[in-house]
């Protein structure tokens, strides 16, 4: 992703979307991660609609169910 974080921005991708989990629970609740919680497979192709990874698109239109905080926030 640190290739292509600069066209993710131009693309409107934020931070939640891409790195969210839960303010309460990390990333063991997978209605709050964004698109890249957990990372499992190899990044394909990033457009301004979507991400492709392995088999899966994740559409910037389609969010997951609950807005979280960046990961990196996120205290224990």
């Amino acid at each position: 992703m640190t290739l292509h974080g600069a066209r993710a921005l131009e693309y409107g991708w934020d931070a939640v979307s891409l790195f969210g989990v839960s303010p309460k629970d990390g990333i063991i609740r997978g209605d709050w991660t964004g698109v890249l919680m957990p990372f499992w497979a190899e990044f394909m192709e990033l457009t301004p609609e979507y991400i492709a990874f392995g088999k899966v698109r994740a559409f910037k239109d389609q969010p997951v169910r609950y807005r979280g905080i960046p990961v990196w926030e996120f205290k224990r």
